[in-house]
């Protein structure tokens, strides 16, 4: 664990660091994207603050509707509310689409063209994730184990059993367990799926066409993943909020996919085109 970088004598959360690298490596991509088809990367520049503001915000904001219950009990402080990677990807989405908006160009490309640059900044978040000892997986006794003894919250016995999960009787409740590193486990996950988001976005497709397969790929990936993730947010039928939001994703996935609509040039014709446009 790492949950502190020491930067000559200033000491950064490992978090916040990979949170910020995370942002500029989804808007360094996102430039090559517009690039491809032919946006002004200033546009990109000017989305980061809204995309970063509606991340954060959206994020702290899904965490407290989770936990409202225990909030209003007086349980759980507002500071110590996590951050749910769903709440600021809508709140996000809804904050750099009504920005792009105003540029005029398709609002399908942003939707098509940003997959990848999403997927690379979410799999860094999620190697801050494992740094500073968060949204680990249950208790297991094989290679792969990983103990978080300062992790927020650790790996002890007492709190796993605290957040509903098993943990064979008789085991004293400081002791450390090891558990599954999903945090690399979706970081790898991450990466595959914005590298095949890369490659689909640059061939000719339906509008919307990549936006399915973000939803498909990642709402399918979360749903299966979270089986092993620590959780105490179980609610219809023992499935948690994530996956509850991951069935909306793949049923809308499901949905696009079924459009029937032409299949858009390939971008560098929209390229050329839009510089035409631009300049009559």
């Amino acid at each position: 664990m790492y949950p502190f970088l020491h930067v000559g004598p200033f000491v950064v959360s490992s978090f916040s660091a990979t949170m910020l690298l995370g942002f500029l490596v989804a808007t360094g991509v996102g430039v090559r994207q517009a690039r491809f088809v032919g946006v002004p990367t200033v546009i990109v520049w000017q989305l980061l603050p809204w995309a970063a503001a509606g991340g954060v915000i959206g994020a702290k904001l899904y965490s407290l509707l989770v936990q409202l219950p225990r909030f209003l009990r007086g349980d759980l402080a507002l500071s110590q509310l996590g951050e749910v990677w769903y709440g600021g990807l809508a709140l996000g989405i809804v904050a750099t689409a009504w920005r792009f908006a105003r540029s005029g160009y398709p609002m399908h490309w942003l939707f098509d063209y940003a997959g990848a640059p999403v997927a690379f900044g979410h799999m860094i978040g999620r190697v801050g994730c494992f740094l500073v000892g968060d949204d680990y997986g249950i208790p297991t006794s094989g290679p792969l184990g990983v103990v978080f003894p300062h992790g927020t919250p650790p790996t002890t016995a007492a709190s796993l059993r605290a957040q509903g999960v098993f943990v064979a009787p008789g085991t004293p409740a400081d002791s450390i367990l090891a558990v599954y590193p999903v945090q690399l486990f979706e970081a790898i996950a991450l990466l595959c799926i914005g590298l095949w988001l890369w490659r689909q976005s640059r061939r000719a497709h339906r509008p919307l066409g990549v936006l399915a397969q973000y939803l498909l790929l990642y709402g399918g990936w979360r749903f299966a993943i979270e089986f092993i993730r620590v959780k105490d947010d179980h609610l219809w039928f023992g499935l948690t909020s994530a996956q509850l939001v991951s069935l909306t994703m793949v049923t809308g996935a499901l949905v696009l996919i079924r459009r029937r609509g032409p299949i858009e040039a390939a971008p560098p014709e929209h390229a050329a085109l839009t510089a035409v446009a631009h300049a009559s």
